[in-house]
């Protein structure tokens, strides 16, 4: 079941004088979290995976290289398109992907820990 999301974005440099990223607040959350991965495409069934990051990794056979998010409930491996140095274990993710038997990754936000009082 898909939901809907407020987001507010602005502009907010990476780390260490790298180009700048997309930061977004999402608006159920009380993390500032920065839009790391955009495939640009629109889907109309989506929904949205978010937890911890609890493990980074690599699939030789596939050549992937692959994060563990945990979602409470139940873990959830997904593919690190773009900068890996933005996936980091201990930091939140939230994946917005297509349902289905294999999803597709459409966005990942990235951020570190809770800021309280941070989103209204």
């Amino acid at each position: 079941m898909a939901r809907s999301v407020r987001v507010r974005t602005s502009l907010a440099p990476r780390r260490s004088g790298q180009s700048l990223g997309l930061v977004t607040r999402m608006g159920e959350s009380a993390h500032e979290m920065v839009l790391v991965y955009d495939a640009k495409r629109q889907a109309w069934q989506t929904s949205f995976s978010e937890g911890r990051i609890t493990r980074l990794y690599y699939l030789p056979y596939e050549g992937e290289h692959m994060f563990e998010i945990d979602e409470g409930e139940r873990r959830s491996s997904w593919p690190r398109p773009g900068d890996s140095s933005w996936f980091a274990v201990g930091w939140r993710a939230r994946v917005e992907h297509t349902t289905g038997q294999h999803p597709e990754v459409l966005r990942i936000w990235v951020g570190g820990t809770a800021q309280p009082g941070a989103c209204t």
